[in-house]
């Protein structure tokens, strides 16, 4: 005798799996994709760019050094961490101060200032960090930067490289620089002849070891961040993805069930 505990109803029909996101959900989830793989794509082409143009930086630090500066206009672009040994003076009694940077964990101010070449070429140096109790030059005499000598640095562009939404305001009369303005620096100290485009950071001490300002590395430091972005982009498509699979299988098993009980 057969158990009728074992017989299943003639209406039992299995469960299927049903995926019925929707029009909207589809064409939503479509145009999600496209957008953050094509973002995704777009950062990945600016990392390839970003590496062969920092490559590029480092080896012109490896060029043989400028011994003066080439006259008229400096080209921006193709000078940039180019390295110099010029041969000059300061000008006397004119310093520069940009406030709010570090050197080993101590807050202090970078030291900049205009230079003469023996060609009559000027242009801004930054002589590096200095603590704020040593802005006075008399507590910095005999620093090794008076008369003729020679310094040694790397030219970095000058201006704002963020947004100029954001852009902040130079204060002239207070000597409180946030940047370097180098056409503003250059009319200051009535420079004939300025570099105007470039300055100058030294990689060498113009004095004794244990003398300031110290000079601050001068290392390429353009962000390059495009991986973490590209990766950013890529989790958001997956996570848009997996977001739509679950909503579809959902949703087609509400309906499943709703047809059932009809």
């Amino acid at each position: 005798m057969s158990d009728p505990h074992s017989a299943k109803p003639a209406d039992a029909a299995p469960t299927r799996r049903s995926f019925r996101p929707g029009t909207a959900a589809s064409l939503f989830t479509l145009f999600g994709l496209c957008l953050l793989i094509g973002l995704g794509l777009w950062q990945v082409q600016r990392l390839e760019w970003k590496e062969s143009l920092i490559a590029d930086l480092q080896a012109r630090g490896e060029i043989e050094a400028l011994t003066s500066l080439p006259a008229g206009s400096l080209d921006r672009d193709a000078l940039s961490y180019r390295r110099v040994i010029l041969t000059g003076r300061y000008v006397e009694g004119v310093e520069f101060f940009l406030p709010g940077r570090s050197y080993q964990g101590m807050t202090g101010e970078e030291l900049a200032a205009p230079f003469v070449t023996e060609q009559g070429r000027g242009i801004i140096v930054s002589r590096g960090w200095l603590p704020r109790h040593r802005k006075d030059p008399a507590t910095r005499a005999g620093d090794g930067s008076s008369g003729t000598i020679q310094i040694e640095g790397i030219l970095r562009p000058g201006g704002w490289s963020g947004s100029e939404s954001f852009k902040p305001a130079n204060d002239p009369e207070q000597n409180r620089w946030v940047y370097y303005d180098l056409e503003q620096m250059a009319e200051a100290a009535e420079l004939e002849d300025p570099v105007t485009a470039l300055y100058v950071s030294l990689t060498g001490r113009e004095g004794p070891q244990d003398r300031v300002p110290v000079p601050l590395p001068p290392a390429v430091t353009l962000s390059n961040n495009h991986l973490e972005y590209a990766l950013t982009w890529f989790a958001l498509a997956f996570g848009l993805l997996a977001i739509y699979l679950v909503f579809g299988f959902a949703r087609g098993r509400e309906r499943s069930g709703a047809d059932k009980e009809d």
